[in-house]
């Protein structure tokens, strides 16, 4: 017996409406994905790269309008009374945004790539603020209001008729710490001071283990300033301190690193890929880098920390958060 899952609608849809979304393209930034797959942001840019989607590939173009019109007469139902619609939502944030709606009745007007994240007074959706946490691009062939209940068709606003799906993952600058709040009785566990504002306590020897064998570092926060940076997280000063936070742990890992190498060993980034410090050398050369590229970068973390977390501080866009923060 077959396990297969399949969506299954009482509608009857002519395949080329049904299908028309198969080829779509979404690309965010420099990366790209077909329909029903993901890409995944890596460096902290999750909250400043374009989405944009394209509804098939450039030479298909005209076939995909015609297909869209052809389709909606096999269906029964009048071109003008259906649109492509893209929406965007985010988990995280509990919400999701309509950011994309154009009418079938106007295919000539139709852009062959779109892009979603501006608002209509040129600003950035909040749904594509998440920072850290991602999220899900779904592009319809929708009705744009209700009609006449018919069987077998659908009548309902915003019922679909075709879909794509892309999804955005984030492996974000918090999976490499686990932040904690810092109060007068870790402080004292610590040692530290009573103006100590954060603290990266983390194993040597787990740096260049797997991470499945390993705890990631935690740093410990001030509880009152994690609390604030929680209530005023879309603020330009607490993304800029939380960018901060974020090259603290990333400095203290690759001094560690530095600090504790044995002259007499050469590791190579393959040797270290599924292991924290494998993962900042990620962070710090970006999703495009080739391994010969991460091996120099795990050479640069060994024997000249100080650049690497200069080159860190471009990584997760410091400079560009500082300047940002100032404006407030």
């Amino acid at each position: 017996m077959s396990s297969e899952s399949r969506v299954l609608r009482p509608f009857e849809v002519d395949k080329r409406l049904e299908e028309a979304l198969w080829l779509a393209q979404f690309s965010y930034g420099d990366l790209r994905c077909a329909a029903g797959e993901r890409v995944l942001v890596e460096d902290g840019t999750f909250g400043v790269r374009p989405p944009i989607l394209e509804w098939c590939p450039e030479h298909h173009f005209a076939q995909f309008k015609r297909d869209l019109a052809l389709g909606a007469v096999d269906t029964g139902i009048d071109k003008a009374l259906l649109c492509l619609a893209v929406t965007a939502r985010s988990p995280y944030l509990k919400m999701c945004e309509l950011v994309y709606c154009h009418p079938l009745s106007d295919l000539e007007g139709l852009e062959h790539r779109v892009r979603l994240d501006q608002g209509s007074d040129g600003s950035r959706r909040r749904v594509f603020y998440a920072e850290t946490h991602g999220a899900v691009v779904e592009a319809y062939v929708a009705l744009r209001r209700p009609v006449k209940q018919r069987p077998f068709t659908p009548s309902r606003s915003g019922a679909w008729f075709g879909r794509a799906s892309f999804r955005i993952e984030c492996q974000s600058d918090a999976e490499l710490f686990r932040p904690q709040p810092l109060d007068d009785e870790e402080r004292a566990r610590l040692g530290l001071a009573d103006g100590a504002m954060r603290f990266l306590e983390l194993e040597v020897d787990s740096l260049t283990v797997p991470l499945t064998e390993a705890d990631v570092p935690t740093l410990w926060v001030d509880e009152q300033l994690l609390t604030d940076l929680d209530r005023h997280g879309r603020s330009a000063i607490a993304q800029h301190i939380q960018r901060q936070l974020a090259l603290d742990v990333i400095a203290g890992v690759v001094f560690e690193f530095a600090r504790s190498r044995d002259e007499d060993v050469t590791m190579l980034y393959e040797d270290l890929k599924d292991s924290l410090i494998g993962k900042v050398v990620r962070l710090l050369t970006g999703t495009r880098a080739d391994d010969a590229q991460r091996d120099n970068m795990v050479k640069r973390c060994r024997n000249d920390p100080r650049w690497a977390i200069a080159h860190a501080e471009d990584a997760v866009g410091l400079r560009a958060s500082a300047l940002k923060s100032l404006e407030q």
